[in-house]
């Protein structure tokens, strides 16, 4: 009887079309910069700034705040800023820049991805999405929240093993009397905690508006002998296969290619 060839699963997860190989950071419109200008700042300075507390610990820390002043309250908090990524496939990043309902944050088509191997060497985490649906008597939240509580009355929340892992949990919950809609699980977001330091030469892809590519692609050049190849979000998988493969004409089955 022949042996059955084990198939790797590397193989298996690469076929996978509902899985990406890529990691993406998107900007966005921040303190008075554009998208396009902290594109700029992240490939100049090498690194994508943790700017924004993320997280059940930096949500929980400001309620306990608001019922008792917290002395360092700015210390923790800042203890929670994070980077945020995406494990959705390339030709789906679209949804991210879409005008979505009740939320709040507008990102635009300008970021970079990592493979998700580098992310991994990185220090990129997905992070966990803990249900709170009201219907469910006991959340895995409350124990979650115990712990943050208990670390801040402590006063030593920042040196606590929980502070450095509540960044990476979320809630998800559906809209009902008495809570709001949060439901994110969909973004299948990964987080680093801190800011992410890189070289230019580890960045798998850029992604901008298509009529910015080669002013990207020049400028990530000027820190790297590796071309960084950028696409635009809003291009289909054979179109982002087609460009990549540097064939720049039409690709369209209506139209004949004139050369």
């Amino acid at each position: 009887m022949d042996e059955i060839k084990e198939t790797p699963i590397e193989e298996l997860i690469s076929r996978r079309a509902d899985l990406s190989s890529f990691i993406v950071h998107l900007t966005r419109i921040y303190e008075g910069k554009s998208a396009k200008e902290n594109l700029e700042s992240i490939i100049r300075s090498h690194t994508i700034e943790a700017r924004n507390p993320m997280g059940m610990g930096a949500s929980n820390i400001r309620w306990i705040n608001s019922k008792s002043r917290i002395l360092n309250f700015q210390d923790l908090i800042n203890s929670q800023r994070a980077v945020s990524f995406t494990e959705c496939p390339l030709e789906h990043l679209y949804a991210f820049v879409e005008p979505i309902e009740w939320r709040d944050i507008k990102l635009e088509p300008y970021g970079i991805a990592f493979t998700k191997a580098h992310a991994r060497e990185l220090g990129l985490n997905p992070i966990w999405y803990v249900d709170q649906t009201p219907s469910v008597p006991s959340w895995l939240s409350h124990k979650i929240n115990n712990l943050i509580a208990k670390a801040v009355k402590s006063g030593d929340f920042l040196h606590s093993d929980i502070a450095s892992i509540v960044p990476l949990f979320e809630i998800m919950q559906p809209k009902s009397d008495s809570t709001i809609k949060k439901e994110f699980w969909w973004e299948r977001e990964w987080r680093h905690v801190g800011d992410v330091n890189f070289y230019i030469k580890d960045i798998a892809l850029g992604i901008c508006p298509e009529e910015e590519i080669e002013y990207f692609e020049e400028l990530s050049s000027q820190f790297s002998t590796r071309k960084v190849r950028f696409i635009n979000i809003r291009w289909s998988l054979e179109t982002i296969i087609a460009k990549l493969a540097g064939w720049e004409g039409r690709i369209s089955p209506f139209e004949p290619y004139e050369d």
